[in-house]
């Protein structure tokens, strides 16, 4: 598995030498695995690693003793670490937002503040390729929009330097066997297996299914998503050049555009706030 990670972080450029790296540690087994990955790595690339852990209190004592699992793994591996508690049911009643959702907007505002305090160049998190997977099949399910189903991206700016993900390469069950190979005993999230949540009900019911067919659907599935993010980004250059050749800007915030129809070459001017003119 460590050898399939390193090939996937040189393939996309996710890492490099000297940088201040922040990990998302939850206390799960995805996020001690990668972190335990980065330790392994950690002098031969030179980089500075500093754990970061949001207890999100939705599991009372629970929820308080990760942050402190996590704090004394970071301590065994000499790792830097870094821990707050956010108040996940105040601010979703106050916003009136889902429990998922008022988490992550909480826990990623904490990732971005400590970003900018550290001036760190990466933010990585242990998503993997059934996180993906079941991304990609969920937004199958509500879109037929390409860009939609372009899934989880394994690098995307954020704050001070970019979010990168290494584990999109690799399954729950391969993160599993490497903890197991490493002594690595995570703490589970009872809520994981709680169907009411969408992903959990992919996760429980459609994608082993989907599995017993293609046991490599992740790596499938991966191709799939970096393709289309690929596609994406190639439409949005061609149409970044195709706005700064033919469309002029002038002081009387309105455009100027030429279009050539039907071998009739007119000029039109666009106002910011009118109609054709």
């Amino acid at each position: 598995m460590k050898t399939m990670i390193t090939h996937f972080i040189k393939k996309h450029h996710l890492l490099t030498k000297q940088a201040t790296v922040l990990v998302g540690v939850s206390g799960g087994p995805d996020s001690l695995a990668l972190l335990h990955y980065l330790h392994s790595i950690r002098q031969e690339w030179e980089i500075r690693i500093i754990a970061v852990t949001v207890d999100h209190q939705l599991r009372g004592e629970a929820s308080l003793e990760d942050l402190r699992y996590v704090k004394r793994f970071c301590k065994t591996w000499d790792i830097e670490f870094v821990g707050t508690s956010v108040d996940v049911p105040s601010y979703k009643k106050k916003h009136k937002l889902g429990t998922q959702l008022a988490a992550r907007k909480l826990r990623y505002k904490f990732f971005e503040e400590q970003m900018e305090l550290y001036n760190a160049d990466l933010l990585m998190l242990g998503h993997h390729g059934d996180d993906q997977a079941e991304t990609m099949l969920m937004r199958m399910v509500r879109s037929a929009d390409s860009q939609a189903l372009a899934g989880i991206p394994v690098k995307r700016d954020f704050a001070t330097g970019a979010i990168v993900r290494p584990f999109l390469c690799v399954t729950k069950e391969q993160i599993w066997n490497y903890c197991e190979v490493h002594h690595i005993k995570p703490r589970l999230d009872p809520s994981n297996h709680e169907t009411t949540y969408t992903r959990n009900y992919f996760r429980k019911h459609v994608l082993p299914l989907i599995k017993e067919k293609n046991s490599n659907i992740h790596t499938t599935i991966q191709h799939l998503s970096e393709t289309l993010e690929a596609d994406q980004a190639y439409l949005n250059r061609q149409a970044q050049e195709m706005v700064d050749t033919i469309v002029m800007f002038d002081k009387e915030r309105c455009y100027r555009f030429h279009l050539k129809l039907s071998c009739l070459k007119r000029t039109h001017l666009l106002y910011k706030d009118g109609p054709f003119i």
